[in-house]
Formats: structure tokens, sequence, C-alpha cells
């Protein structure tokens, strides 16, 4: 039920009566995307992949509504180009490399060196700017769950409100 329900979410389909995926392969390919999905916040923040599989087992829907939100954030996050700062290291690099058009490794001994602590100032110039992203990033993850666990915290406190609200309303439905 749960892989289905995501197959439908993942492919966006508003379906009400989700047909059974025909292909294996497309579980497959679900399957995937999931375990994705959980590695990369087990990899953030192991209590709150607890949680998660904690919330797959007592709320599938919600679960999966938390999977793609995560999914959908963190696949925009990974689609962002490069922070000014490391396109402007890498237009370094090119113009490091346009003046010494033989290549780096041709250079005499003293001017070897120069280029490696030309070299060294960009590429740690790369990574701090690289890694202050990433952090950054971490810090979007950190209030998307923090975002989703106070609505699944509501929803347990409201959880008989929500059923009787639930129940009424398929009740009160003309066929």
């Amino acid at each position: 039920m749960t892989l289905l329900l995501l197959t439908l979410l993942l492919a966006g389909s508003p379906a009400a009566e989700p047909a059974p995926p025909s292909d294996e392969a497309h579980l497959d390919v679900v399957r995937a995307k999931e375990a994705e999905i959980l590695a990369r916040v087990r990899s953030f923040d192991e209590a709150r992949y607890a949680e998660l599989l904690a919330l797959k087992e007592r709320d599938p829907r919600a679960y999966l509504r938390a999977l793609l939100r995560i999914g959908a954030l963190t696949d925009a996050l990974r689609e962002r180009p490069d922070p000014p700062a490391v396109r402007e290291q890498e237009a370094r690099l090119a113009a490091l490399r346009a003046r010494h058009p033989q290549g780096l490794a041709a250079l005499p001994p003293g001017e070897l060196e120069a280029a490696r602590a030309e070299l060294t100032d960009i590429a740690a110039r790369i990574f701090d700017a690289r890694q202050a992203e990433r952090r950054r990033r971490i810090d979007e993850l950190r209030l998307a769950l923090a975002e989703l666990e106070a609505e699944v915290s509501t929803r347990d406190t409201n959880r008989e409100l929500l059923i009787r609200t639930w129940v009424e309303k398929q009740l009160s439905e003309a066929p």
C-alpha cells in the first residue's frame, strides 16, 4: 500500500483510485528514490530518520507527503548553481591555465611553486564556499523537518477530531 501511494505521489497522479503499477522496473525506481531520500535524512539526523520510519508505520500517507516534501527540497537544493564565490575561483583557475597554455606541469620549479600556491588558495576558497553552501542546505533541511515534525505533532494531538471530521464527511457525502 505504501509503495503504491509513493508511486502515485512521485508520478504526480491525481487519481483517487490508483491502479497498481504494471511494471516491476517502475517499482524498483520508486523504491530506489525512497531509499535515497531516507539515506539523505539519515545522513543529516539519525533521530529524524527514526521518526520518519515511525511515521511510515503510524500514518503512511503523512509519511509519503513527508518523503515527497523532503525529496523535492533536497532535489531543488542539489540543482542550484554554484555560489558566486565558487564561480569566481573557477574563473581564476581558467585564467591561470590560460596564462600557461603549455600546461602547469611544464612550468619551471620556481613558477611551479607559485602556481601551486595560487592553486592551493583557489582550492581553499572553493572548498570554503561549497562547505558554507552545504551548511546552509543542512539548515534548510532541518527547518523542513522541523515543520514536518510540528505538523505530525499537531495531527497526533488532534487525532480524534481529525478522525471524527473525516468520518462525518464520509457520512454526509452523496454517492
